[in-house]
């Protein structure tokens, strides 16, 4: 239900997002204590689909409370349901809204005109929808008038202690991911530097009702990518040491994703 990527990789890492790989968010969200934020913007990936329109609105009004209004904007990682016309990926963007519907009391996959509704609603001046060849778009909600004169600026700023990956990995087989991470740890300063990374962990957590949706989710990966799949904490753990990282965390949160974060 969260985050972010790196552009070394793959199309599907989400490049089209802004190159600051920061986050903020919410005080409810098992991630905030997590993730360090800073304020230019604000990034969501897979958490708004948990909720309906009216929590939706409340939750994007105090992230542009957040962010300031000359440069600040908001980035929504997720499905956006019949955007792009012949999509192979249209079909599991409407499996995941029937299993969205059936394990949260009011969640939803969206249409663009919800998603415009929605953001507008939270007092947003604009926004885009960018298709980048995956289940997901990236949404930017804007908030500044003037924010493309300052797009730049922000791309171009130094967060890089940390690369947040969501769902990409699990695209690839052992050896590519290895490639990739690899790639990750170079990018990272190697005193403060990590990589976090977002995925499915299956077996993480005991008499978890959410463990047969990852089951799903690795059968989709297998049906729908070439080498594609979920791994198990040992299968991250050997991936991870394979790529050069000296030690690495997981973090069940709750969700079908866990948090496992890399350090170089």
């Amino acid at each position: 239900m969260y985050s972010r990527t790196l552009e070394c990789c793959h199309p599907r890492s989400l490049s089209e997002a802004a190159h600051c790989p920061c986050i903020l968010l919410l005080p409810q969200c098992p991630l905030s204590a997590l993730i360090e934020p800073f304020s230019k913007l604000a990034a969501h990936m897979w958490v708004l689909h948990d909720w309906n329109d009216d929590e939706c609105i409340q939750i994007l009004k105090k992230c542009k409370e957040a962010v300031p209004e000359d440069n600040g904007k908001v980035i929504i990682v997720e499905a956006v349901i019949g955007e792009a016309k012949d999509d192979k990926f249209e079909y599991v963007r409407l499996m995941l809204d029937i299993v969205i519907m059936a394990h949260t009391n009011t969640g939803k996959e969206t249409t663009s005109k919800e998603w415009e509704s929605v953001i507008q609603k939270a007092g947003f001046r604009s926004h885009t929808i960018k298709p980048i060849g995956a289940v997901q778009s990236i949404i930017e909600a804007i908030y500044a008038v003037g924010f493309a004169a300052n797009k730049d600026a922000i791309q171009k700023s130094n967060y890089m202690s940390s690369y947040n990956y969501l769902w990409i990995l699990h695209d690839w087989n052992d050896d590519e991911c290895i490639q990739i991470l690899k790639k990750c740890k170079e990018a990272v300063p190697k005193d403060n530097g990590k990589v976090i990374i977002v995925e499915a962990v299956i077996g993480e957590v005991k008499d978890d009702k959410l463990e047969y949706v990852r089951l799903m989710l690795d059968m989709v990966m297998m049906a729908h990518t070439n080498t594609g799949k979920e791994r198990t904490s040992k299968e991250w753990e050997s991936v991870i040491q394979k790529a050069g990282f000296r030690s690495h965390t997981i973090k069940p949160i709750g969700a079908v994703q866990s948090i496992i974060e890399a350090f170089p």
